[in-house]
């Protein structure tokens, strides 16, 4: 049976960890190591979220697929411990079968070690077990090491300051960081002051914290989108990034048609933001309203979204 693959990847991996940045950061690192180029990767990286309903048959059918124009296929199915019994059960049956072409990653946030799935992983020769941790201690130190790497000097105090407001979340702080760089522009040394204009205390107006609220449709989303305004926040920007992470969310579901009526959506938008048809801060509580509305919980749907509050 086959250890790893030619790259020196095993087929099989279980990672475990509640840090998702520490998760992704993982994954990232087999996804440069197995892919030469985006338009390998475009065609052969699959994700999927086992939080969400989702298909274990539709995972084992890409697995068994021909990579195209590569030599790998990767597949990521997060939150595993979310799947019912019958499902851990399919694929535990599949891993006998995997096929060398591809590559499986599962991430789990919590699992004990005797649970079945984690097992059924650690037995096979081909697998590997990763656990991850961010102790509250390395996140001061992880804070600092990245502002130094970008040429800046922080003092202790500030550096916990950081870390008081804005938590241990890396998604979260990599964003805050980056705002508060961008913010201080050429100024060498990072100053209590900068981070309090910079970084709201509890983390509201970040645009994680909007990404996120929109994922739970919920009507927070406008308040953040108000914070993020009053932090100088470009227009354009917040509709880029929100584009990416709609497209993201519907990346591996049937959804063509709704997947079109999004980039309309996002298309009305961008024109209202360029034409001042509406000043840009209505334009995008739009956008927000039609998303939370139509356009995320109708996906399984037959009917199309409703465009109608659009001025079009």
């Amino acid at each position: 049976m086959r250890k790893e693959t030619r790259e020196g990847y095993f087929n099989l991996y279980l990672i475990v960890g509640e840090d998702k940045f520490l998760k992704e950061e993982e994954i990232g690192k087999i996804r440069k190591g197995i892919f030469s180029s985006s338009v390998e990767e475009g065609f052969n990286y699959h994700i999927f979220d086992a939080q969400e309903k989702i298909n274990i048959e539709e995972v084992i059918g890409l697995s068994r697929l021909i990579p195209w124009q590569a030599r790998h296929r990767l597949i990521v199915v997060n939150n595993i411990e979310f799947l019912n019994v019958k499902d851990k059960k399919r694929l535990l049956s599949f891993f006998d079968t995997l096929p060398s072409h591809t590559i499986l990653v599962l991430t789990s946030s919590k699992m004990r070690e005797k649970e079945e799935v984690y097992q059924g992983i650690k037995k096979r020769r081909f697998s590997k077990v990763i656990h991850l941790s961010s102790p509250f201690f390395k996140i001061e130190q992880w804070i600092r090491e990245r502002i130094k790497k970008e040429g800046k000097e922080i003092d202790a105090e500030e550096v916990r300051f950081i870390r008081e407001r804005v938590g241990k979340d890396r998604h979260t702080l990599i964003e805050s960081i980056d705002k508060l760089l961008s913010y201080i522009g050429d100024k060498k040394k990072i100053e209590k002051r900068d981070i309090e204009e910079m970084i709201t205390e509890g983390n509201l107006g970040s645009a994680s914290e909007l990404l996120e609220a929109l994922r739970e449709r919920d009507k927070k989303s406008i308040e953040i989108l108000h914070q993020l305004f009053l932090q100088r926040q470009k227009p354009e920007r917040l509709l880029g990034l929100l584009f990416w992470e709609i497209e993201r969310w519907g990346k591996n579901r049937k959804t063509d048609r709704l997947g079109r009526k999004r980039i309309k959506l996002f298309l009305q938008t961008d024109l209202m933001l360029k034409t001042s048809f509406l000043d840009a801060q209505t334009a995008l509580e739009l956008l927000l309203i039609r998303l939370c509305e139509d356009i995320l919980p109708d996906e399984t749907s037959d009917e199309p979204p409703s465009l109608s509050l659009l001025p079009f």
